[in-house]
């Protein structure tokens, strides 16, 4: 009995070592220090309500920067595009669009019958990047900058899923949460690829950050028993919402981000996805130009055409000319 209380003593002792050691390993972070004066800059983000959307809508106001917080509904498209276009009917200005709302959950579907996943993670910004970077363009002196938000799996996403969003193959019981969140991440890192394209250095940058594992409120809507132990593991393990938004901030303010556009960003460090077969999948078949075709017909079945004639109709000067490439449609 004393020989296994020693075997015991030393296993919970071995495990509480490894346990601190990941824990520095995966909290280990880069802080920007360089954040300039940002009175006069308007900066919209999404999911800021709680975790890393919120701790960054502090810092940004707190150095002088109006923000706009967008909590829910990114899941109906409808309401996306009514919020956006009386955002961009509104504002003077809009100087960066931080695309941070984000869901990990079960089998569900959206309003629009989108996966939930799918709709809130991906096609909401989407939509919503679509329609405020008119305003963005046209802002004198501004960022001009969408961040989104995704995870470090993006690369082992499922290309086939961003041509299912509303999951018209998915087998019976075949519905992974992990395959579909990581999937929805790959749509944004493919629509930063194909923005990067489509617009000049001087006009727009887009670019993806992996803020690393969080400690927040995301693994909430998972069930059980996933939810209790992911929520575990991030209170003892994961970074801090302050940590998280480093790299946020490094992607928003930092210079020498503007020639950026299409990377990634982890750590204050910009990079490119080097792993071959990925690289494979998503750039020699104009993938990203193919994902973005079919988001925007999607998104044109899905919304009330007498809606959106109005909305058009409506907007000021500076929305009003959108470039044909970012009307409905492919």
């Amino acid at each position: 009995m004393k020989m296994w209380g020693y075997v015991a003593f030393f296993v919970i002792v071995a495990f509480t070592v490894l346990i601190i050691v990941i824990r520095v390993v995966i909290r280990t972070t880069v802080y920007y220090d360089h954040i300039p004066d940002l009175r006069g800059k308007t900066i919209v983000i999404t999911g800021a309500s709680s975790g890393l959307g919120l701790q960054l809508s502090e810092v940004l106001a707190k150095n002088g920067a109006r923000v706009i917080s967008i909590h829910r509904y990114l899941d109906d498209i409808n309401f996306v595009q009514q919020f956006a276009s009386e955002l961009a009917r509104t504002e003077d200005r809009i100087d960066c669009l931080v695309n941070n709302a984000g869901i990990l959950c079960g089998d569900d579907l959206s309003p629009d019958g989108l996966d939930k996943m799918m709709a809130v993670n991906y096609v909401g910004h989407f939509l919503l990047s679509k329609i405020l970077i008119p305003k963005m363009t046209a802002t004198p002196n501004g960022l001009r900058r969408i961040v989104n938000i995704t995870c470090g799996g993006f690369t082992t996403g499922n290309l086939h899923l961003l041509f299912d969003m509303q999951r018209k193959e998915l087998g019976e019981g075949s519905y992974s949460i992990r395959e579909w969140y990581r999937s929805s991440k790959l749509g944004l890192y493919l629509m930063a690829r194909e923005m990067s394209r489509r617009f000049k250095t001087n006009e727009l940058c887009c670019v993806c950050v992996d803020p690393g594992l969080l400690s927040t409120t995301f693994y909430s809507h998972l069930p059980q028993p996933q939810k209790s132990l992911l929520c575990l593991l991030a209170m003892l393990m994961f970074r801090s919402p302050e940590e998280g938004i480093q790299s946020v901030l490094f992607a928003l303010l930092d210079e020498k981000i503007r020639t950026c556009s299409g990377t990634v960003i982890k750590d204050c460090k910009v990079y490119d996805p080097q792993d071959a077969d990925f690289l494979r999948r998503t750039r020699s078949v104009n993938m990203s130009e193919r994902v973005w075709d079919v988001t925007e017909q999607l998104i044109d079945d899905k919304l009330d055409k007498g809606l959106l004639n109005g909305i058009w109709s409506g907007l000021d000067h500076a929305t009003r000319g959108v470039p044909e490439h970012l009307k409905g449609g492919s």
